[in-house]
C-alpha cells in the first residue's frame, strides 16, 4: 500500500517518470547515473561519457532536480537514459571526463557495467581519476529538501506509546454476544496508517517533483509539429532533406517551424534568417557535444521543446576524432522529444533511420 502510494505521488509530480520507473525497476532500460565530486561550487560540471562509439554530454546539476537528492551541497549530479540495445551487449565501459577551462577533457576514470538494466553508477572526482567508483550511492531526496507536508506528517503512535498507563482492562465479553472492538487500538492503528500513507505521498510528490521530463511543459501537452510548408517533413522520425537550394529550404523550414517551436540552428545561417513566432537559436560551437549540451539546457528550462535544423554535412564536428558522421552521434545524443532537421546538397543520401526528402523551390517537396 505504501509503495502503491509512493508511485501515486510521484505521478501527480511528474506523470513521465513513473512510466520510466518500472521499466528501469524491472531491468528493462538501463540509466547511467553520475555523481561529481570536489567540482568548483560557482560552475556546474559538464561530464562527457563515451560508451564505445558513441559520446555522451551530462549536464551535471546541484539543485535538487533528479538524480541531485539535496541542493547547494557542493555534490553535482547528473544522469542519462541509455539505449536498450546496452541491456543485451554484455559487459560494457564508459569512460568519463570534464571539459577544463583551456577546452580540453581532464580524464575522469573508466567504468565497467554488467550488462543489464536497472541503474548504475559513477562517482568521479575532478583530478583524482584513480578515485572513480562504480558503487552504489543514496538518491533519495534529503529530509531538508522534503514538502512541508510531509516534514510534520509524523507517524502518530498508538495511545499506550506515549508513556500514559494503559486503560485498565474490559470485563470478559458475555457470552450473548461478541466483545466490542478495542476503540483506542483501532484508532491508533488507523492515525499510524494514515499518518504513514500521508507521508509515503509526499515524498512520491517530491521525488517526482525533482524528476523532470524530456519535453519540457510541465502540467501540459505541447501541440504536434505539422508537415513544414504543408507538404514537407514533420516529426517524430529524423529526416535528411536533399535541396537544389539549401539556403532557400533553410529559410522556407525554419520560418515554418518557428510557429510552433523553438529552433537550434547548427551551422552557417542563411541571410535573412528570422524567427516568426519562437526563438531562433544559433549555436556557436559545432562540437556535438557542445550543441547537445544547448538542446539539453533548453529542455530543462520549461519552453516547448527545440528543432534542432543542421545545415550541411560539415556543419558538426567530433572533437574526438572518431566519429565518420558527427550528424548521426547527435541524433543518437538528443532525447526522443526533440525533431531533427538535415538540410545538404542535392546529391545527399539519408543514412539509415533517417527519412529521406527533396526541395526545390519550384518542385516543392517529395520523398526520396
Amino acid at each position: 500500500m505504501i509503495a502503491i502510494l509512493l508511485r501515486a505521488g510521484v505521478a501527480l509530480a511528474d506523470p513521465s517518470w513513473v512510466e520510466l520507473m518500472p521499466l528501469v525497476e524491472a531491468g528493462d532500460r538501463a540509466v547511467v547515473v553520475v555523481r561529481v565530486l570536489d567540482s568548483p561550487t560557482d560552475q556546474a560540471p559538464m561530464v562527457h561519457m563515451k560508451v564505445g562509439p558513441d559520446s555522451f554530454e551530462l549536464a551535471c546539476t546541484d539543485d535538487g532536480s533528479f538524480p541531485d537528492p539535496a541542493p547547494d551541497d557542493g555534490v553535482f549530479h547528473c544522469a542519462r537514459l541509455m539505449e536498450p540495445a546496452i541491456i543485451t551487449a554484455g559487459e560494457w565501459s564508459a569512460r568519463f571526463s570534464v571539459r577544463g577551462g583551456n577546452g580540453e577533457d581532464q580524464y575522469l576514470g573508466e567504468l565497467r557495467y554488467p550488462g543489464e538494466g536497472g541503474f548504475h553508477y559513477a562517482t568521479v572526482t575532478l583530478g583524482k581519476s584513480e578515485a572513480a567508483s562504480a558503487s552504489r550511492f543514496d538518491l533519495s531526496p534529503k529530509a531538508t529538501d522534503l514538502p512541508e507536508a510531509a516534514k510534520v506528517a509524523e507517524p502518530t503512535p498508538p495511545p499506550e506509546a506515549d508513556g500514559t498507563p494503559p486503560a485498565p482492562p474490559e470485563p470478559p465479553p458475555s457470552p450473548a454476544g461478541p466483545a466490542a472492538p478495542d476503540s483506542s487500538a483501532a484508532a491508533g492503528s488507523l492515525g499510524s496508517t494514515l499518518a504513514w500513507a500521508a507521508l509515503a505521498g509526499c515524498v512520491g510528490w517530491a521525488l517526482g517533483r525533482r524528476r523532470r521530463p524530456d519535453s519540457g511543459v510541465e502540467g501540459g501537452a505541447v501541440l504536434a509539429v505539422g508537415p513544414i510548408d504543408g507538404a514537407g517533413p514533420s516529426p517524430p522520425t529524423p529526416a535528411l532533406v536533399a535541396a537544389t537550394d539549401p539556403s532557400s529550404t533553410a529559410l522556407v523550414a525554419i520560418g515554418a517551424l518557428t510557429a510552433s517551436r523553438r529552433v537550434v540552428v547548427v551551422g552557417d545561417p542563411p541571410d535573412a534568417m528570422e524567427a516568426s513566432g519562437h526563438d531562433v537559436v544559433v549555436v556557436n560551437d559545432p562540437d556535438v557535444n557542445a550543441v547537445e549540451a544547448v538542446v539539453r539546457r533548453m529542455i530543462n528550462d520549461g519552453g516547448v521543446p527545440p528543432v534542432v535544423v543542421v545545415l550541411g554535412s560539415r556543419a558538426l564536428i567530433d572533437t574526438s576524432g572518431a566519429s565518420s558522421d558527427p550528424r548521426m552521434d547527435l541524433l543518437r545524443g538528443l532525447p526522443e522529444s526533440v525533431w531533427t532537421l538535415l538540410i545538404d546538397e542535392s546529391d545527399s543520401v539519408a543514412p539509415a533511420d533517417v527519412a529521406g526528402w527533396s526541395h526545390d523551390p519550384q518542385a516543392g517537396w517529395s520523398r526520396i
